[in-house]
């Protein structure tokens, strides 16, 4: 896992000193083998417990995982346009705070996403007058110029509304 190792640095330089509770997420699956939406919301629950208004909740991972590596590559033309639109759909699910629409785009897609399961649990951490915005995002792909192995990578930010979304 190096989720903690990569956003640590970050969080010193920005916060300088702070208390740090490392939670990794693995496997929210049920005595079948199937993911469990009801294990992901006791977590959420256990994680909402210790939450506060000086709490800054923060997520890491990586995001689509594209070619023969990661034994998913959907498309074999216009590379990374076609991630771009993968990913944008994802993360405007995230960010619309629509865990349905993002369970639904999973099932569809079948995208390897390490932290999935993290991303899950935020989903149910978040209340539902929150939205999101992308940041940033980038494709190692793209960087290295490599259409056979790609990772995404995007920033969001979250925001309370003062309406919640409709159900």
């Amino acid at each position: 896992e190096h989720s903690v190792e990569i956003v640590l640095p970050f969080l010193q330089q920005r916060l300088g000193k702070f208390e740090l509770v490392p939670i990794l997420v693995g496997q929210l699956t049920n005595g079948t083998g199937q993911y469990s939406e009801k294990r992901t919301e006791a977590v959420a629950a256990q994680i909402r417990r210790v939450l506060d208004d000086e709490t800054l909740l923060v997520v890491s991972t990586d995001f689509t995982h594209f070619g023969n590596d990661f034994s998913y590559r959907p498309f074999d033309d216009d590379i990374f346009n076609k991630i771009d639109k993968l990913d944008k759909v994802g993360l405007d699910r995230l960010a619309s705070n629509d865990y349905e629409g993002f369970e639904a785009f999973i099932k569809k897609t079948k995208v390897p996403i390490c932290g999935l399961n993290a991303l899950r649990v935020l989903e149910k951490l978040l209340p539902a007058n929150a939205y999101g915005k992308v940041l940033a995002h980038d494709t190692s792909g793209r960087f290295y110029n490599d259409e056979n192995r790609s990772v995404s990578y995007a920033s969001m930010n979250f925001y309370l509304s003062s309406t919640p979304r409709p159900s």
